[in-house]
């Protein structure tokens, strides 16, 4: 059987400090694994045993952990603007743009950080009021 002896201290450290000692309900089960690196499909906890990630961050990361390319243009797009509050980016517009162009039944595009905001927007009426 593997060591998990670090992963349970650092879940200990975490307990103190984060309810359950996770950040959502879906971390917490056995064994409480501390991840401290990754690369493609592997992840690696704080006992350094590794895993496949048949999870992939639940859908966002398709092409794996750590991919150089991926990493390559967030350090390109990261040196242009970085986050903004206020406005809009040119990144947003072109990103939009693409969509809507390769979905054809998408007229226009709104981002949102969650799928809990998404289904806010929609039920609160907003989208209706934004076209």
């Amino acid at each position: 059987m593997p060591d998990f002896s670090q992963s349970a201290k650092r879940y200990c450290a975490a307990g103190k400090v984060m309810p359950g000692g996770v950040n959502t309900s879906l971390r917490r089960c056995w064994p409480q694994l501390i991840f401290t690196g990754s690369k493609g499909a592997v992840i690696t906890d704080a006992d350094g045993n590794d895993y496949l990630d048949y999870h992939a961050a639940f859908g966002p990361i398709v092409l794996g952990h750590n991919y150089e390319a991926v990493n390559e243009r967030v350090r390109c797009v990261m040196e242009q603007i970085d986050l903004v509050g206020n406005g809009t980016t040119e990144l947003e517009i072109e990103l939009a743009e693409k969509i809507c162009h390769h979905v054809p039944s998408a007229e226009k595009v709104l981002f949102c950080n969650s799928g809990s905001e998404a289904t806010y927007h929609q039920v609160s009426g907003l989208l209706p009021r934004l076209a």
